[in-house]
């Protein structure tokens, strides 16, 4: 699961200015991206995310400048 995730970061590098991870369990995995930039990119981000077999809740946060 960790590839496949760090395969579509890899794809969107151009949006995503940070990531933390966190282990909350031995076999689950919190992970927190920071991005910003074009909408549209963030907005297949976060769809290509949700998409992933195994990844339990994307959640999209705006915060305003």
């Amino acid at each position: 699961m960790t590839e496949e995730i760090a395969a579509v970061r890899h794809g969107f590098r151009g949006v995503i200015s940070s990531v933390q991870q966190r282990y909350v369990e031995e076999n689950k995995v919190l992970e927190v991206v920071g991005v910003e930039g074009d909408a549209g990119e963030i907005k297949r981000l976060t769809q290509e995310l949700m998409a992933l077999k195994g990844v339990k809740q994307v959640k999209a946060s705006i915060i305003s400048p």
